[in-house]
């Protein structure tokens, strides 16, 4: 569909927030001040707004050059940071945006000092969105947008429906038509102006159209679209007429759509608006009409728009149409060479997301974890050093024959205390380092590569959900000492899906847990099963001549106690003992944490691994009891 941008732009250039009045004292010279401030605000909803409106920025400009010879350092704030955003609001539609940044600036650092309701900082953060996304910085943007959304006093319809709109055109851009329809929603129903109502209807209407939900799309366009008398500018009806008309072509009346089409084509053209989207739109009707040679015509001039206007996924529909219409006038050559291209194009705008975002997954779960070991290796100095100072103070007070014996049973208390809170936060960097291996994460992403290669992209998006759900999980309950099971048990879950997929083939698994354990509120230390089932598959299941099996059993054993078994038929334990060192130690660490935690909860801890050949059976197995207080 036809995106909606003429109207977005239109309110954010119409609909700037703050005021300029002031409490009135009794000097008659501030009165005056103030009456003058109130003459020029009128003077700027009355004259400049309308001039953005019709998209005139130069006249804009230039009323705005003459108003601002009135403004001088007896001016209020609230005119200032009016004025500078209005300012920036031109250079931005002049798309001068080193200038539009400048004035942005100036009053957003002017608001932050002076406003104490936040509004003027709401519409200069909101601002620097747009200004951002005229950059084709569309992650910034997003940041933006959603930091005024959070900022803003959610019983604020009039502003809250504002920035939804922001965000309506954020998403579409970046080819999320469900959140861009979640905030349109949202837009519709909180707008108490008609005119933004109006720009949120044209979104549902053309989502629905995208979803085949033509009976939902038919009532916005006859009830909002089409009845429009707020927008009277060409650009505005011309994408009315556009989106209309693709919408009477999904419903199958081609004749009609093609009239609308052509009647908003003209309209373009007359204004010098034309763009790459409406070309293909264009090329792509005449295609349905079986006019190939024209069809190609449209989307030569779509091909040099798209590269004007870099857009990866307009480049790729059209290389794939133009295929189709040399296949239909039997060019078959040609037509495979465009299909080349298409591909060509489909890849980098696969690459420039499934694997861009893979990457960024990555190095925020790196810098996370960088920055929970610096936070450990403080703790582990600072108890370092509070031994060292321990130590010394029972040195004086040994040698000052045992006076205050007190005060030495004391610190010898503390000392243990601290030993032991060092013992734990060295066990916790191990168990850190324990997490994800980077080889996992190397081998996951190498998985994720693979799939898109192959074009398994569904497969690849599900893949990716599960790494970035299991990442998430990692790095929440690294923070804490006791995690619900319910959440111990799904990181496990993710992980098993994983390895599922890397191991495609290689072995089946089956995870039971005791009946309504998520509705118990029964708190693990985090990590204690996923070594034991890394170890069962890296060294028991992964090499096996046959397929190998994984069951993992939780219950409830008493009231405080919960007992896992973890069993595979793999090699055994004893075969793989003396080359497992990994597995030795993420044993060693573990038994650890479980006496360490079973003293603290005086509770019963323990932890038992068996090659099941002791008992004429095939693979290992492992019994964990866990104290759950």
């Amino acid at each position: 569909m036809k995106r909606t941008a003429p109207y977005l732009l239109l309110f954010f250039l119409i609909c700037f927030y703050g005021s300029c009045k002031e409490k009135k004292t009794n000097s008659s010279a501030l009165q005056g001040n103030i009456l003058k401030e109130e003459r020029m605000m009128a003077c700027l909803k009355k004259e400049v707004n309308p001039l953005f409106g019709e998209l005139e920025f130069q006249k804009a400009g230039k009323k705005l050059d003459s108003l601002g010879r009135l403004l001088d350092e007896n001016s209020t704030y609230g005119m200032l940071c009016s004025f500078w955003r209005l300012k920036s609001t031109y250079h931005l539609g002049e798309k001068e945006y080193d200038s539009a940044r400048f004035y942005l600036i100036k009053a957003h650092e002017l608001a932050l000092e002076k406003d104490t309701i936040k509004k003027h900082i709401i519409g200069a953060t909101i601002q620097f969105a747009d200004l951002y996304e005229g950059e084709k910085d569309l992650p910034k943007a997003l940041k933006y947008a959603r930091e005024a959304y959070l900022m803003t006093d959610k019983t604020d319809s009039n502003t809250i429906s504002f920035i939804c709109v922001r965000l309506v055109k954020l998403y579409m851009n970046m080819n999320d038509p469900e959140l861009s329809y979640k905030y349109a929603k949202e837009g519709f129903r909180l707008s108490p102006d008609p005119g933004r109502k109006l720009s949120c209807a044209t979104n549902i209407a053309n989502y629905y159209t995208n979803k085949g939900k033509l009976d939902s799309a038919e009532i916005f366009y006859k009830k909002y679209l089409l009845s429009d008398t707020i927008f009277k500018h060409p650009a505005f009806q011309a994408t009315n007429h556009e989106n209309y008309g693709l919408f009477l072509l999904k419903k199958g009346d081609l004749k009609a759509g093609f009239e609308e089409q052509q009647f908003a084509l003209s309209i373009y053209r007359k204004m010098d608006m034309l763009d790459a989207e409406t070309c293909f739109n264009m090329a792509s009707t005449y295609h349905k009409l079986g006019k190939y040679e024209v069809s190609n015509r449209y989307l030569d001039t779509a091909l040099v728009l798209s590269y004007e206007e870099s857009e990866l996924s307009n480049l790729k529909k059209n290389w794939s149409l133009r295929a189709n219409n040399l296949q239909a006038l039997k060019h078959y050559k040609e037509a495979f060479s465009a299909l080349d291209s298409s591909y060509t194009y489909y890849q980098q705008e696969v690459g420039e997301s499934l694997i861009s975002q893979a990457r960024e997954l990555e190095t925020k779960y790196e810098v996370k974890v960088k920055d929970q070991k610096i936070e450990l290796l403080t703790v582990s100095n600072a108890a370092n050093n509070k031994i060292a100072r321990q130590n010394k103070i029972l040195a004086i007070a040994l040698t000052g024959l045992m006076i205050l014996p007190i005060i030495v049973i004391f610190l010898l208390s503390r000392r243990r205390k601290l030993k032991q809170q060092l013992k734990e936060t060295e066990l916790e960097q191990q168990l850190l380092r324990s997490q994800m291996e980077p080889h996992f994460i190397f081998n996951t992403l190498s998985v994720l590569q693979a799939l898109i290669r192959n074009g398994e992209k569904d497969r690849a998006v599900g893949y990716l959900s599960k790494f970035a759900g299991l990442l998430r999980l990692n790095l929440k309950n690294s923070r804490t000492g006791l995690v619900p099971l319910s959440e111990e048990l799904e990181a496990l879950i993710l992980y098993l899906g994983l390895q599922s997929t890397r191991f495609e083939g290689t072995f089946d698994y089956e995870v039971n847990c005791y009946e309504d354990y998520e509705e118990d509120e029964i708190m693990i230390p985090p990590m204690l099963l996923q070594p034991f089932v890394e170890n069962a598959i890296q060294h028991g299941l992964r090499n096996l001549p046959y397929k190998g099996k994984l069951n993992i059993t939780i219950l409830k054993q008493e009231e405080h106690l919960i007992y896992c078994k973890i069993e595979d038929n793999g090699c055994g334990v004893n075969a793989v003992r003396t080359s497992a060192e990994g597995n030795s130690l993420s044993t060693s660490i573990t038994r650890e944490r479980l006496a360490i935690f079973g003293k603290k909860t005086k509770l019963q801890a323990s932890l038992k691994i068996t090659d099941r050949s002791d008992f004429g059976e095939q693979g290992t197995l492992v019994e964990l009891v866990i104290p759950a207080p």
